[in-house]
């Protein structure tokens, strides 16, 4: 179990926040993001706020060169939340006795609970070193004869040569409609080479690709409130390709006016009545929760000199959906298995009613 007074001494924590539309992750190695073989680590994976009631403690995953899923070793509820103190906000990974198996990107993938998921992810870049590369600054100089300090330095460069150029810091900012994506080359050269695809995890269609694409890539025409996969692949001319996966959903934005089904009025023993069926948007950009719908009506023809009554105009009924006055009294929930939605109220035969839902 890892303390979390040295955690947050040994690494900065991001600013504690209470909104969770501000929720944020931080991924970090302990005691370097390179390590020698055989050697122990830890990788964290922090949040910005109280975990409690938001992210269960398998909430969060060590996902592994974008295919193997790794179980945290520790939560923030193998901890003790105390009143009045700052919450522990960690998840950690412990890697015994590191091996080249290890070696890779670590995608920290948040996992929240509630109606709306919230993605949010950071990438870790784990490298484990062979022994052999020490620096010879770590050995005496008295026991290393000069033939043998050769071969070391020919050795650590043949490694140092071995190790991909990578990129790191991605970031993947959208809105309902566009994602900007950005990030920083360890080295940018001219064989660094970095191409894209998208996926929509809805239905698993590759929707955009691109090569040899450049810091702050945006990629347009994608749909609201949809979950999306980005895979990338670093090339670097001498190496196998460096993987990363981030995942990403796209905003809500406005829905498409509902589908009118059908308006009937009906005679029945107290009075006309008449009845609205309508169904969802064919697109509602979002999940909906509530129809608003609004009646008014007027006279079809009013006689000179006559005079109107109280009954010739809909009475205003409370707690329904007619007649909605800017108060939550009078709407319809929306139930997001119901194939069609349904209204009435009571009415004359002398109005003309006009319906906006």
């Amino acid at each position: 179990m890892f303390d979390p007074w040295r955690l947050e001494g040994a690494i900065e924590l991001l600013p504690f926040k209470c909104d969770r539309r501000e929720l944020m992750v931080q991924g970090r190695a302990l005691p370097s993001d390179s390590v020698y073989q055989g050697t122990d680590a830890s990788l964290f994976c922090c949040i910005n706020m109280d975990p409690r009631s938001f992210i269960d403690d398998d909430g969060v995953d060590f996902i592994q060169n974008s295919s193997i899923i790794r179980e945290p070793t520790n939560t923030p509820y193998d901890e003790v939340f105390t009143d009045g103190i700052e919450p522990p906000r960690c998840w950690s990974l412990e890697i015994k006795n590191a091996q080249y198996s290890d070696s890779g990107t670590y995608l920290c993938h948040v996992k929240t609970n509630g109606k709306h998921e919230i993605n949010t992810n950071h990438t870790i870049n784990f490298f484990v070193k062979d022994q052999g590369s020490l620096p010879t600054g770590d050995y005496s100089s008295t026991k290393l004869k000069f033939l043998d300090l050769l071969a070391e330095r020919r050795k650590a460069k043949k490694i140092e040569e071995k190790t991909p150029r990578i990129i790191q810091n991605v970031t993947v900012r959208t809105n309902a409609t566009h994602a900007e994506i950005r990030w920083d080359a360890q080295d940018d050269g001219p064989m660094l080479k970095i191409d894209f695809k998208l996926m929509r995890r809805t239905d698993g269609v590759e929707v955009w690709s691109d090569t040899n694409a450049k810091s702050g890539v945006v990629i347009g025409e994608l749909l609201p409130a949809t979950p999306y996969t980005l895979f990338i692949s670093v090339f670097d001319g001498q190496n196998e390709p460096f993987k990363i996966t981030e995942h990403f959903t796209t905003s809500e934005s406005a829905p498409e006016p509902p589908t009118l089904g059908e308006i009937r009025v009906l005679n029945l023993q107290g009075g006309l009545y008449c009845e609205v069926e309508w169904m969802p948007p064919k697109t509602p950009n979002g999940r909906i929760t509530k129809y608003y719908v609004t009646v008014r009506g007027q006279i079809r023809h009013v006689s000179p000199g006559g005079i109107l009554s109280n009954d010739d105009f809909p009475a205003e009924e409370k707690n329904q959906c007619a007649n909605y006055n800017n108060n939550d009294s009078s709407y319809t929930s929306a139930d997001a298995i119901a194939e069609f939605l349904f209204m009435s109220f009571r009415t004359t035969k002398s109005i003309q009613f006009f319906l906006c839902i």
